[in-house]
């Protein structure tokens, strides 16, 4: 965004409504050739490129990808060693050079039906060797205060009319101290805004989270796999202007409305009632209601069903209601004969995250937010609590841990909990494993909870909270492995280790997830670059030593690492099952901060892994040659000193 925060509320809403008319973005939408920006030597204003004639406005057939970012300094977006421009130059010449590779899914989504949809192909984005780049600094007047607001409410139209959608979030700290990854990217409320109207768009586009040149994870158009745009609303995150969270509920209105329209043309009802329901969800906080109907029947005759008990081609009239949390009209459903065990009949994993086919009325109604006496309520209705969910045969105990509170609104006045529903509902739920790997509810439902939700459970179930914090599950993994691998909140993680989780606990998966890992171990051999997928359950067997650290180096998770480095007993050269130290993954994905912190720490850089390569001969296979230039005179150095002859790596 603008270097000047709070923009003027009035200016803004008005330019939302010009934009709003039909007629294209309030302001025109200039954008950087990406030839140019590989000329750049530092990221400049608006009004210096456009003194420069850099700047050429956008017109139909021009291939624009557009970044989101947060920014690294007060009144600049790129740090002082120019971390984004030097990342955006080595991504956009490998496209330029012909270079790229294919843009794999996350390693989670990548094993979801419906995954291969969001791989992006090198080919497809041979279009931006002579394509454009839009940019906040570059592409929004930074001094004239007349037009600024125009093109801040054409943000989303701007989104629109680009062919991708990219987030730069490399393992960077604010000049503040404060971390800039991408967590503290899905707290920022203006990046929500941008991700919401991705999710909005006509041609929503796949989500591409960028930490370093070859570490890019294609997720949903719903949003980073840890901050779904359903879920986390606008208003809740954090602003630098604290009015801006209510300047921006107009313009999400008029978003919502827009695409409602849109979906309605296109006869695509599902997505239509979807937005019906989650209008005033993704309102909250910006102090913007739209005004709920009052009976059931305005409620059917605003969804477009006939009767109570109809449904479309996914989701039954009661899946809508307790997704937009109407207990009201889930009531009123119920009375009329709604089947409160009615199950989703296609995945939706493109429109609501994890929600897959035989999703559960009670497991949406678990998933889509904190709602206790929701939750009661179905259950008093004869819900099934042990109902298996479409995540792998997940139980609703599961469930109900899974997206755990982002934001604090969310706590209820009595401080209860869905999952408080359910124990006392049927307390042998929190016993229920996954059937599959044997995962629990509280440490592998609990990937993306946040650190309120923690200290409930920690206070609530502390024996049940005990017994998980010891516990190796069926894949090998701890309640702190599922978190980090996810979303690693350094203050959640913290709060796991004050309640005596052990950082040097470890142990062997069990054996249908050992021959798992070993068929991925055996394509990771076979490719020269194993996609996201292949590479983590690859590299993520640790049978004998912990694997954190090499978590928080492969994925970039830097406040995690500086945590977990400062911990007695870690080890900075811990070796998982193919031998590989952090320092090989954080290499190998190009992660030159994550190596500094490593290498300070006392990571050996002569350690050869499975395949016999060094972390500088992972970075020179992958093409960091700033990595190379660092690590190949480091472990010479070291290699002679320890009075050792030449340190021949295989490459």
């Amino acid at each position: 965004m603008p270097a000047a925060s709070g923009v003027d509320a009035e200016a803004l809403r008005a330019a939302a409504q010009d934009a709003d008319s039909g007629g294209g973005p309030a302001f025109p939408m200039w954008v950087l050739p990406v030839k140019k920006l590989l000329e750049l030597d530092e990221i400049i204003t608006h009004e210096a490129l456009q003194a420069q004639g850099s700047l050429v406005r956008w017109e139909p057939g021009m291939q624009t990808l557009f970044v989101s970012h947060t920014w690294l300094r007060h009144n600049h977006p790129d740090g002082v060693n120019k971390e984004k421009l030097t990342l955006m130059k080595r991504l956009l010449g490998d496209i330029v050079a012909g270079t790229a590779r294919d843009i794999d899914p996350q390693w989670a989504l990548s094993l979801q039906k419906g995954g291969k949809k969001i791989r992006i192909k090198a080919k497809d984005l041979a279009g931006l060797r002579d394509g454009y780049v839009w940019l906040d600094l570059a592409s929004i007047p930074q001094m004239d205060k007349k037009s600024q607001p125009l093109a801040i409410a054409s943000i989303p139209q701007y989104i629109g009319l680009s062919n991708f959608f990219m987030v730069l979030s490399g393992p960077w700290t604010h000049e503040n101290g404060e971390l800039r990854g991408i967590l503290a990217w899905s707290k920022r409320g203006w990046c929500r805004l941008e991700q919401l109207a991705n999710y909005l768009s006509a041609t929503p586009k796949p989500v591409l989270v960028v930490q370093s040149a070859t570490m890019i994870e294609a997720h949903h158009p719903v949003g980073w796999i840890s901050c779904p745009s359903w879920r986390l609303s606008v208003g809740n995150a954090n602003f630098t202007v604290d009015e801006d969270r209510r300047t921006l509920g107009p313009v999400i209105v008029q978003m919502i409305q827009r695409r409602q329209a849109l979906a309605l043309e296109h006869g695509d009802l599902v997505f239509y009632r979807l937005l019906k329901a989650l209008t005033n969800p993704l309102l909250h906080g910006t102090g913007i209601d739209v005004p709920n109907e009052a009976t059931v029947d305005d409620w059917l005759v605003a969804m477009r069903f006939a009767s109570a008990t109809d449904k479309d081609e996914s989701m039954s009239a009661l899946h809508y209601a307790v997704f937009g949390g109407r207990q009201d009209i889930a009531e009123a459903l119920l009375a009329r004969g709604a089947d409160v065990n009615a199950t989703t009949t296609t995945d939706l994993l493109d429109k609501i995250s994890w929600v897959d086919k035989k999703f559960g009325v009670l497991h949406l109604a678990l998933l889509s937010r904190n709602q206790p006496r929701m939750i009661q309520m179905l259950l008093e209705h004869g819900a099934n609590a042990r109902q298996p969910a479409g995540l792998m045969g997940s139980n609703s105990a599961m469930v109900a841990n899974l997206f755990t509170m982002y934001d604090a609104s969310e706590v209820g006045d009595d401080g209860e909990w869905n999952v408080d529903v359910l124990v006392r509902h049927d307390p042998g739920l929190i016993d229920l494993k996954q059937p599959i790997f044997h995962i629990q509810p509280l440490a592998g439902g609990n990937c993306f909870g946040h650190k309120a939700y923690l200290e409930h459970v920690l206070k609530c179930y502390p024996e049940r909270c005990r017994y998980e914090l010891g516990r190796i599950d069926g894949v090998g993994a701890t309640w702190l492995t599922h978190h980090m691998v996810y979303t690693a909140d350094p203050e959640y993680m913290r709060l796991l280790f004050d309640a005596g989780l052990d950082v040097a606990l470890v142990g062997p998966p069990e054996r249908p997830y050992r021959i798992v890992s070993s068929l991925f171990l055996l394509l990771a051999k076979l490719q020269s670059r194993p996609s996201n997928a292949v590479f983590h359950f690859a590299v993520m067997r640790s049978d004998r030593t912990p694997p954190y650290l090499h978590i928080a180096s492969m994925y970039a998770q830097l406040g995690a690492l500086d945590l977990l480095l400062a911990m007695p007993g870690v080890d900075v050269n811990w070796r998982n099952f193919l031998k590989m130290t952090p320092l090989h993954l954080a290499a190998r994905n190009g992660h030159d901060l994550i190596v500094d912190r490593l290498l300070a720490a006392g990571a050996d850089l002569t350690l050869k892994d499975r395949w016999g390569r060094t972390p500088a001969a992972w970075a020179r296979r992958m093409g960091y040659a700033t990595l190379v230039g660092k690590l190949t005179p480091a472990a010479a150095a070291v290699t002679a000193a320890r009075g050792g002859g030449n340190d021949v790596v295989r490459v």
